[in-house]
Order: C-alpha cells, then sequence, then structure tokens
C-alpha cells in the first residue's frame, strides 16, 4: 500500500510539472508570436503571465520593456527594464532599451551612460555605436557621432552586412563629405 500511495504522489507531482511546464510552454509560444507580429499589447498581456510563472525571467521583462516602449508606457518600459537589469546586470538588451527610453525623453546624459554600459559588456555590439552616434549627432557633436558611426561601419562591414556599412557611411559621408575612413571604404564596395 505505501508503494502504491508513493507510486501516486510521483505521478501527481510529475502531472503538476508537466501541466505546467505545457502551460508555461504554451504562453511562451503566444508571447513570441505576438512578438513577431508587433502586437505590443498581447506581448505585455503574455508576458504578465509567464512573469508570473518565472519571476526570474530577465528577457521576458526586456521583451515588455520594448513592447512598453513602443506602446508608449515609458514609465512602464523603464521599470520592465530595470527590473530585468537587477536579475541579470549583463542584459545589454535591457541597457540599450534604457538608453533609448532616455534617448525619446531627451536625458541625453542618462542615454550615453547606458549606452557606454553597453559597450562595456558586449564591445562588438554595432547597435549601441549606432545609438551613441545618434545621439552625438542629435547635441550636435558632430566628430563624436561620426566617430561612433565609423565603429557601427566597420562591425557591420566585418559582420557582413554590407547593406548597412553602405548606408551608414553615405550618412557618415552627409555629416563629414572629406571623412577619410568613409571614402575609403566607399571606393571599395
Amino acid at each position: 500500500m505505501k508503494n502504491l500511495l508513493f507510486i501516486f504522489i510521483i505521478l501527481f507531482v510529475c502531472f503538476f510539472h508537466c501541466n505546467a511546464q505545457s502551460k508555461r510552454e504554451a504562453i511562451m509560444v503566444k508571447f513570441v508570436e505576438s512578438a513577431n507580429k508587433s502586437d505590443c499589447n498581447a506581448v505585455i498581456r503574455y508576458g504578465k503571465e509567464l512573469y508570473k510563472l518565472n519571476p526570474k525571467d530577465d528577457n521576458v521583462l526586456q521583451i515588455m520593456a520594448v513592447a512598453y516602449f513602443e506602446s508608449g508606457k515609458t514609465d512602464s518600459a523603464f521599470y520592465c527594464a530595470s527590473e530585468a537589469i537587477k536579475q541579470n546586470p549583463d542584459n545589454y538588451y535591457a541597457l540599450v532599451t534604457l538608453g533609448d527610453i532616455c534617448f525619446a525623453i531627451k536625458d541625453y546624459e542618462k542615454a550615453e551612460v547606458f549606452y557606454s554600459k553597453v559597450l562595456d559588456l558586449a564591445p562588438g555590439y554595432a547597435r549601441a555605436y549606432l545609438n551613441l552616434a545618434k545621439l552625438y549627432e542629435t547635441v550636435n557633436l558632430t566628430d563624436d557621432a561620426v566617430e561612433y558611426y565609423l565603429y557601427a561601419v566597420e562591425l557591420f562591414h566585418e559582420n557582413h552586412f554590407e547593406k548597412e556599412a553602405v548606408h551608414w557611411t553615405n550618412h557618415i559621408l552627409s555629416l563629414a563629405p572629406e571623412n577619410k575612413q568613409a571614402l575609403k571604404f566607399i571606393k571599395h564596395k
């Protein structure tokens, strides 16, 4: 009888665990599908459900932060991205989101700090160089902007993103028509 009870308990625990796991997986599928469709409201709704099931998932928080930001809910976006960073200080996507939020609300100093932290964690992440370049361009620091655009172009080129490399090289030339590095790159294309 003890063996039967023991087996029943094991089966119950396994069933409960499997059922919870399949529920999480089903929500995750809806979450990812919603993100792929850019359905911010659905991403937020499913993200909240996933977060309840696993409050330590910094990636869910990060994706929710982007959805909130794209929905114009900057306070909620900032909160989610900040929480993602608290859970995983190396989540540089959350740092980019924090930088983007600060840039959007014209807090350029904080945006610069967040983007710089991204480069400390992921020095090969071209998007952070682009974001810093755009920031410097916005505040009329053209030389700094060109420098960071050039870093991004180099990374795009190294990683075979030639369309992006050409696009941003042309942008550099619109800011600094005599930039030797940009002219050299264009000649080789």
